[in-house]
């Protein structure tokens, strides 16, 4: 039953990216942004910190030093990646009450509401 499962949704996914024709077509920061985004997205564990993403980013045409993941993490942290302490990151944003116990939602305007 779950390698059905598993069958059916790796059949319903996107294609993987072509990183090759990728990285001669955008900026190698561009390239580096959306492999963290493809990787961060297909992990298990929702969060993860730059080492683990360093390990497991697949070969890119690009430089992919922890020093210039970590660049890529932090510009684009807020609207994509969001930082928990100094070294864990998520793809994504949580909102959360000022206890972090009762969830909360965000309305048209962007103004937060409790549930």
């Amino acid at each position: 039953m779950q390698q059905q499962w598993q069958r059916h949704f790796q059949d319903a996914a996107p294609p993987a990216p072509q990183w090759d024709a990728i990285g001669h077509a955008v900026p190698a920061s561009a390239v580096r942004t959306r492999a963290l985004m493809h990787t961060m997205a297909h992990r298990v564990s929702g969060q993860t910190t730059l080492d683990e993403l360093a390990g497991v980013l697949p070969a890119l045409p690009v430089a992919t030093s922890p020093r210039l993941l970590g660049q890529a993490l932090r510009q684009h942290e807020g609207p994509v990646f969001q930082r928990f302490g100094s070294a864990v990151w998520q793809l994504g944003q949580t909102t959360s009450s000022p206890d972090h116990r009762r969830p909360r939602t965000v309305d048209a305007e962007g103004q937060y509401g409790d549930i």
